[in-house]
């Protein structure tokens, strides 16, 4: 009997051993309370910069002929024997020289890419880049070919500029200007020697241009875009549009040749009390208006017809023809 009362004890505590355990694994006490490692955000960088400068001696009267296919190009003259370029982002390059002179400075030279910078491209001789600086000698010729560029010249001795597509901005040119835009505008300032302006889609400004030498001309041409003209020196000019409006203001020189014309436009000239000058004026659907006293020679305005007036003002000492087939033509006095 006793020895079945303590087998009963024995079954009991175990059974009691048992539950303490089952309740102490179903839950347990909380240990030390352990940070989770923060997550760090994945580094976030800018974009790369590359920057390629280089120089060269060259010549006081240095040909540079530059290609350039895409970048905002600005060349400035200055007074040293050497041509610095700066690429921002674009093409490695090295020069190239043509020609030398007899002191072994380069005369004639061009740029030419490398397949080393950050835009890797077969080499040849065209460079790219966001920012495309030039300094040249103030007597340096400029001769550019651009495909998407826009080109800014400043202070150099000549400049000749064919671009297919952006807006040339050219002043301070001693010996000529010649820039041909297919898509862009040209602006012209302070510049001398004979100048031609021609777009096929843009807007031209032309001012205070005058010839370096007697018989030099000044002419501007766009297909669809305004021509604004002033302070010109020239006695031969020639400016036409199809599409857009011609202005001009200035002097009508003593033995000039002048000829305005647009298609679809108005032509507005406003000229000095003093002019002296043979008018010419032709308009279709359109009218003709001058402020400054003109003796009519011969005129033809039957209605319906292209219509054409020949004027003197003063004492005609200057040809000036005005031509368009739709708008008005009116002679302002300054």
């Amino acid at each position: 009997m006793r020895y079945r009362s303590l087998q009963i004890l024995l079954i009991a505590a175990a059974i009691s051993a048992a539950a303490a355990t089952t309740l102490a694994q179903a839950d347990p006490k909380p240990g030390p309370y352990v940070p989770k490692p923060a997550i760090q955000p994945a580094p976030v960088y800018g974009p790369s910069t590359s920057v390629i400068e280089r120089s060269l001696p060259v010549a006081a009267n240095l040909t540079a002929s530059l290609c350039v296919i895409k970048g905002n190009v600005h060349i400035n003259g200055w007074d040293r024997k050497e041509m610095r370029v700066l690429i921002k982002d674009g093409s490695d390059f090295a020069f190239r020289v043509l020609e030398s002179d007899s002191d072994g400075l380069a005369a004639w030279t061009t740029l030419q890419s490398s397949p080393n910078g950050p835009r890797r491209s077969p080499s040849s001789d065209c460079v790219s880049g966001d920012r495309i600086e030039v300094d040249v000698p103030f007597g340096s010729r400029i001769d550019i070919k651009g495909q998407e560029s826009t080109v800014e010249v400043d202070s150099v001795r000549v400049v000749k500029i064919s671009n297919v597509g952006g807006d040339a901005s050219i002043r301070n040119v001693s010996e000529g200007v010649s820039a041909t835009v297919y898509q862009g505008d040209i602006s012209v300032m302070d510049s001398s020697g004979p100048a031609s302006l021609e777009t096929t889609t843009g807007n031209i400004v032309a001012v205070d241009l005058k010839p370096r030498q007697p018989g030099e001309n000044f002419r501007a041409k766009t297909n669809n875009g305004v021509i604004s003209v002033s302070g010109l020196g020239f006695r031969q000019s020639e400016i036409s549009t199809i599409s857009g409006t011609v202005s001009y203001v200035g002097k009508i020189l003593e033995g000039g040749s002048y000829s305005f014309a647009t298609t679809s436009g108005s032509i507005r000239l406003e000229l000095p009390e003093t002019t002296s000058s043979i008018i010419a004026a032709s308009y279709g659907f359109g009218g003709f208006n001058t402020d400054l006293p003109m003796k009519i020679l011969t005129e033809d305005v039957s209605p319906g017809s292209f219509k054409r007036v020949t004027g003197q003002i003063g004492g005609g000492g200057a040809t000036v023809k005005l031509s368009t087939t739709s708008g008005n033509i009116v002679i302002k006095k300054r």
